[in-house]
């Protein structure tokens, strides 16, 4: 019996780890297994299913009632992507039929920063709705809106948020959705608002040419032509209308619903529609225009080309259905055929042409000309195209004004965070300059400790705090990963402070070593010192470590790095929960705020940094040991020592934080965070043995000169 009931629970468990399997599929499993009904029942509730999936990348097309509503596909698969972590991700995206994203889910990521305890999924995914509506067709970028709940976690959601974009736009061409000419710009056929006769006239897109009496008069007479028989001067000889009747928003409002939809059915590919009336007494139109073989007195001029206007191609207008309309005394939809040459995007015109009274020789006319452009709000396009033809205004932007449609995704994350990539250039000039000028420095002990200190608070609250800039192991991994794969970098450039703090801190590791980051960039590094600082004004007794043992604890450091190095190459997925060794995240990165234990973790390495300063970075940085590694033969070494060092002096050896100098007086630059108090010992006279010496001999050669 009791093993009866073994096998049935392993049977049963059996089935609920398949059953579960079944439910996450994995994202290199084929597009059809990881569409289930489910979701794709979440994604389009108005479809009868999924008709097929084929092509490469696969696209599922969804159909109703034997029509296409709409297509489901993944970044996985259509673009490759690479995020922060350096590994792929699954989000499966429903487009429209006619190129709107109506919806995505995030199945599957690898991302080191995406967890409940730091970004979660539905912050993740709260972020990501912002792309709901974006339409293909109309590749005018969305406006990444940035915040606080994704802040922690930039570079892996806008490697999300572009490789989203980029995947529907892909989908968008190869489905022929996005159907764009040579340069970049096309027609917009698909959108709709319902507007009045007098809005048209407003935004351009009905064009109005009214003519008087007066101005026939006078171009006559320029001409050298005998004045026309026509009305008062202060009366309209006409006011001539036309516009580009192919955008629904100007066809349909002029004929009405059903009349459009049967002109754009019968419509030939790149057919367009024109219309073309007036007010007023003159007639342009032939009284019977079917008994002509062209129109004489109206025509089409684009770039310097004629496009004669046929009988054939013309439909008498005597009503529009739109609202406003004027009562126009002629009209018509003229159909200009593809084969004609004219580009609706171009700058067009209409010319009337006004007869005056006939002659042996010929019959003078002259000629009226209503220029035409479409409106830029129905052009789609690349921004960058659409400003260059002259349809949207350039936007100039950050402090260098760049131009806005110009700059890729990642280049406008750099000016959206400008003044925060300017505070950190000033916080590294200023670093920058102590070390350069340090030897003036640390002849001050006042300035010494006030700019130290001031350094120290603003790489704390404002580097770590509010920009949340902290350099850790993983980046550290996360760029070698990225540089020995070859994927894409964008998705890094996503977090400009961090780009230009870890640039900086590579030419630091040249020129310095280990020491200029840790000692005065490292937000957590930081926190410390001011904590064992405060320790220090309330009178909390230090520990001192014995060299032999400081020695071996050193070592443990090396160790941790080591293993985490291991699972990075061996065992990514446990890395990041490895990496937790380091309290970057709960301390500067979530600011404490975080479940109890990582809390209790980071308070009790702060709490022995209290007794042994800067406990953390001295026995159990893994980021420390790398850096140190990296800049052990480094350019400068301006720490200044005197022979005196170690043999009868121990000044700078008790006076330093970390035990970084040995008993023979040198230092060990591996360990040393070049906080430079061994240089304000080293320039005091009040406490240095050799230079309280010196002054000593001073006053006595002094005062026997004196004497």
């Amino acid at each position: 019996m009791l093993a009866r009931r073994l096998l049935t629970a392993i049977v049963c468990l059996g089935v609920a780890v398949a059953s579960t399997a079944a439910a996450r599929a994995d994202m290199n499993d084929p597009l059809a297994t990881r569409l289930t009904q489910s979701l794709v029942s979440q994604l389009f509730p108005d479809a009868d299913g999924i008709a097929t999936i084929a092509g490469d990348p696969p696209i599922a097309v969804l159909t109703r009632d034997g029509e296409i509503v709409g297509y489901m596909f993944s970044t996985h698969e259509t673009m490759r992507p690479a995020g922060y972590s350096g590994l792929s991700f699954d989000i499966i995206i429903a487009l429209d039929g006619d190129g709107v994203i109506r919806d995505l889910r995030l199945l599957e990521e690898h991302e080191p920063l995406i967890s409940p305890d730091q970004i979660s999924l539905s912050h993740l995914s709260r972020f990501l709705t912002q792309l709901h509506q974006f339409d293909v067709k109309d590749s005018r970028r969305v406006r990444t809106k940035y915040v606080d709940h994704i802040s922690g976690a930039t570079v892996s959601a806008m490697a999300m948020l572009r490789a989203t974009k980029s995947a529907a736009i892909m989908v968008g061409y190869l489905k022929g959705i996005i159907a764009d000419g040579g340069d970049g710009l096309s027609l917009d056929r698909y959108s709709f608002a319902v507007r009045t006769w007098p809005d048209l006239i407003a935004d351009g897109s009905i064009r109005a040419l009214p003519v008087s009496n007066r101005t026939v008069r006078r171009m006559f007479l320029t001409a050298g032509l005998d004045e026309p028989d026509i009305g008062p001067d202060d009366a309209l000889f006409l006011t001539l209308y036309a516009a580009l009747a192919t955008p629904p928003s100007v066809g349909r409002n002029l004929f009405g619903a059903g009349a459009f939809r049967q002109i754009s059915q019968a419509a030939t590919p790149g057919e367009q529609n024109l219309i073309i009336g007036s007010t007023g007494d003159y007639l342009w139109l032939p009284r019977n225009p079917w008994l002509v073989e062209v129109f004489d007195r109206v025509r089409i001029v684009q770039n310097e080309t004629l496009i004669s206007l046929r009988p054939e191609n013309f439909y008498p207008a005597h009503r529009f259905a739109i609202a406003g309309a004027p009562k126009l005394r002629q009209a018509g939809r003229f159909r200009i055929p593809a084969e004609s040459g004219f580009d609706p995007l171009q700058d067009w015109a209409v010319e009337i042409t006004v007869n005056g009274a006939e002659s042996e020789d010929a019959v003078p006319a002259v000629t009226f000309t209503l220029p035409y452009r479409v409106p830029g709000h129905y052009v789609m396009g690349d921004d960058v195209a659409l400003e260059d033809a002259g349809f949207k205004q350039p936007n100039h932007i950050g402090l260098g004004g760049w131009r806005e449609s110009a700059l890729t995704d990642w280049q406008r994350t750099w000016i959206d965070k400008q003044w925060s990539i300017v505070g950190l250039v000033g916080l590294l000039a200023a670093t920058t300059m102590v070390m350069l000028f340090q030897h003036r420095i640390a002849r001050a002990r006042r300035v010494h400790a006030l700019v130290r200190t001031g350094l120290l608070v603003v790489t704390l609250v404002w580097l770590g705090w509010v920009a949340g800039t902290q350099l850790t192991i993983l980046t550290v991994t996360n760029y070698v990963s990225l540089a020995m794969s070859g994927v894409d970098w964008h998705a890094v450039l996503f977090d400009p402070l961090m780009v230009i703090l870890s640039a900086y801190v590579l030419i630091s590791l040249v020129l310095w070593g280990r020491g200029l980051f840790c000692g005065w960039l490292c937000p957590f590094g930081a926190l410390q010192e001011l904590v064992a600082k405060l320790g220090a004004v309330l009178r909390v007794p230090r520990v001192a470590v014995p060299p032999a043992v400081q020695k071996r604890a050193w070592a443990i450091k090396y160790g941790v790095a080591a293993v985490l190095l291991g699972l990075v190459i061996f065992m990514p997925g446990w890395a990041t929960s490895a990496a937790e060794v380091e309290p970057f995240k709960t301390a500067i990165s979530l600011r404490f705020e975080r479940s109890w234990p990582y809390v209790l973790y980071a308070v009790l390495l702060l709490g022995a940094g209290l007794f042994v300063e800067r406990f953390f970075c001295r026995y159990l940085c893994p980021l420390g040991a790398v850096l140190a590694l990296a800049g052990r033969f480094h350019v400068f070494a301006w720490l200044k020592r005197r022979p005196e060092c170690g043999s009868a002096c121990h000044l700078c050896e008790n006076s330093c934080p970390i035990g970084a100098i040995e008993a023979t007086g040198a230092i060990d630059m591996n360990e040393c965070l070049q906080c430079l108090d061994c240089q304000v010992e080293y320039y005091d006279d009040q406490r240095c043995p050799p230079l309280v010496a010196e002054r000593k001999q001073r006053r006595v050669g002094v005062a026997i000169s004196a004497a």
